[in-house]
């Protein structure tokens, strides 16, 4: 790792998971410096929502990626998809590049797809994401067929809906 190359910054939250190497949390995974800051008071449960944050739990990330630009950071990552419904109000209150989710990535893979094909998501919590992170991201809706506990292979019949 270069060390004289500028770091990323990662948001994490009150959560204990193991991070291998792959997981973007972890320094191996990145052959650049990469600096971590808490969003302080902000839960799994918090996070995993189909609601709407309230301000108080933007206004915690925000301040997680200040200290994080204040310390040098680049740009600045997270690595859960339901931060996607914070997405815009955090590139725009932030001085730095901000990609909370690879949900931000489905309108580029959209416009290159036919207009009757659709994206794929595998989602931690299909019952907690909804149209609402898409619709944040300006993203037509589209329908989750796959969840950790019920896997739904396509067959001839379903190839349409992938």
């Amino acid at each position: 790792m270069a060390e004289s190359q500028p770091p990323l910054g990662f948001i994490a939250i009150d959560v204990v998971l193991h991070r291998p190497p792959g997981d973007p949390f972890n320094e191996a995974t990145w052959p650049f410096p990469i600096i971590r800051e808490k969003a302080n008071d902000s839960t799994e449960s918090q996070v995993v929502s189909g609601s709407s944050y309230s301000k108080d739990f933007i206004d915690r990330f925000v301040d997680a990626g200040q200290r994080l630009a204040d310390r040098g950071a680049v740009g600045i990552i997270t690595s859960c998809g339901f931060l996607a419904m914070a997405q815009p109000e955090l590139a725009a209150r932030l001085p730095v590049p901000v990609a909370t989710s690879a949900l931000i990535q489905v309108p580029s893979i959209l416009s290159i797809l036919p207009a009757d094909r659709g994206v794929g998501i595998i989602t931690f919590d299909a019952g907690r994401l909804s149209n609402t992170h898409l619709e944040r991201l300006q993203h037509r809706p589209i329908s989750l067929l796959y969840t950790r506990s019920n896997i739904r292979r396509p067959t001839p019949e379903t190839y349409s809906e992938w």
